[in-house]
């Protein structure tokens, strides 16, 4: 691995500056935007199939990530054995995770679609719970 590029505001122990704070706005409209977007995108005046959504959303993820990992100087990664995990993480974590949030979403109403992504958390916890990988404990049931 390479050496990391800059540092930033957050490594120094300062308060993250403004930009911080404006990122993680546009993160969270571009996030809860999503479902009626999509909805309308997908309807009959658009016509666009949701895993043709997907791909889009992932290919502009993908470009934004290139620029900001070159503009930063991030390390890259240069072990195959983590590549393939990334590849494998990513295909299960992002591709279709939007393929099938969308597939659901163009069969329901973004309401109905926002509220089962805001139980992710829930069905984690409880997956933990039930696996024997974590334990339920009052500071985690109580979010």
């Amino acid at each position: 691995m390479t050496s990391p590029g800059p540092r930033s505001d957050l490594d120094t122990g300062a308060p993250p500056g403004r930009h911080v704070h404006a990122t993680l706005l546009l993160v969270q409209v571009a996030f809860a935007s999503l479902a009626v977007e999509g909805k309308l995108v997908m309807g009959p005046r658009f016509g666009v199939a949701p895993a043709a959504l997907a791909m889009a959303r992932i290919l502009g993820a993908a470009v934004v990530f290139v620029v900001a990992h070159l503009a930063l100087r991030t390390p890259r990664v240069t072990d195959w054995r983590d590549m393939l995990r990334l590849a494998a993480l990513s295909t299960f974590g992002v591709v279709a995770n939007q393929a099938l949030f969308l597939a659901g979403l163009r069969d329901t109403s973004p309401i109905a679609a926002t509220l089962i992504v805001a139980t992710i958390p829930v069905f984690a916890l409880l997956i933990t719970a039930v696996t024997g990988r974590g334990r339920l404990r009052t500071r985690s049931l109580a979010g």
